[in-house]
């Protein structure tokens, strides 16, 4: 008789427990989800003009190939650079983006940051230095 006394009474502390573990789990999604909010506001905005870059070094490439008679080493000299060009490329985007977060910069119409030409320059810093 005394299991019939208790069994009304578990139903409302599961519902307690139940109610009280909500809360909980409430102010600590809320305040997760302030923290992840709150930590975007630190990164600074910037446009980038990727097709500006790329068009800059198709311009330099067709330059320096324009004369040379094709060959196969030619054809990997070339396939080289573009490898190397490619790779400072990401490189240098990747260490901008650390701390801002970078749109491209036909996208933008506000007065953001304009890192294109500092972008360009560390590429080209960084071919000159070699991989």
């Amino acid at each position: 008789m005394e299991e019939e006394c208790k069994k009304p009474d578990s139903p409302k502390i599961l519902g307690s427990y139940a109610l009280i573990l909500c809360v909980i789990m409430s102010l600590a999604s809320g305040a997760l989800s302030g923290w992840y909010f709150s930590r975007g506001k630190d990164k600074e905005v910037v446009v980038l003009d990727l097709s500006k870059i790329i068009e800059d070094k198709r311009k330099e490439f067709v330059e320096k190939y324009r004369n040379r008679e094709g060959s196969s080493r030619l054809r990997e000299e070339m396939e080289r650079e573009i490898s190397l060009f490619t790779e400072a490329l990401n490189r240098v985007i990747e260490e901008e983006s650390r701390g801002k977060v970078i749109l491209a910069k036909e996208s933008v119409i506000s007065d953001a940051r304009d890192i294109t030409e500092s972008v360009n320059h560390r590429i080209a810093e960084r071919l000159r230095s070699g991989p």
